[in-house]
C-alpha cells in the first residue's frame, strides 16, 4: 500500500510506496521533485497522511453523491435518437426552484434531505484513524 506525502518546499503531494529500496542510509520519504528535501517530519507526515486519507475518503464521497445524483437524474426524462437526453417539464421546474432558493428558505424536508447528506461528511471527518 502506498501513502499519501506531502513536500513542504513544493506544496507536493504524491504516492510514497510503503516498500523503500533504496540504500538504508538514502531511506527515508522524499519530494520525487528535489530529491533532496526530505518531507515533513514523522510526526507531521502522519497528520497529513491523516489528512490525505480523509481528503480522498471526502472526494470519493463527492463522486458517490454526484453519481447517486446523476442515476436519479436519468430516471426523470428520455433518451432521444441522437443520445440526448430530455429531462421531465416537471423536475426541470422543480431543480430550477430549488437552486434558485436559498437553503434557509427551503421547505423542511428539503432542508432534511441535505443535512441528512451533510451528516455523511460529518460522519467521515469524526471518524478516528485513517
Amino acid at each position: 500500500m502506498a501513502l499519501p506525502m506531502h513536500c513542504k518546499k513544493h506544496g507536493y503531494d504524491y504516492m510514497q510506496p510503503d516498500i523503500d529500496l533504496r540504500p538504508p542510509d538514502q531511506r527515508g520519504p522524499r519530494c520525487p521533485l528535489c530529491r533532496l528535501e526530505w518531507l515533513e517530519e514523522r510526526e507531521g507526515a502522519e497528520m497529513v497522511t491523516r489528512r490525505a486519507l480523509l481528503r480522498e475518503r471526502l472526494a470519493s464521497l463527492c463522486h458517490e453523491q454526484w453519481s447517486g445524483w446523476m442515476a436519479h437524474l436519468f430516471m426523470h426524462g428520455t433518451y432521444n435518437e441522437d443520445c440526448s437526453f430530455t429531462i421531465n417539464a416537471d423536475k426541470v421546474a422543480r431543480w430550477h426552484r430549488q437552486l434558485e432558493t436559498d437553503y434557509a428558505d427551503l421547505p423542511q424536508a428539503e432542508q432534511d434531505s441535505d443535512r441528512a447528506e451533510a451528516d455523511r461528511f460529518l460522519r467521515l471527518i469524526e471518524e478516528k484513524g485513517p
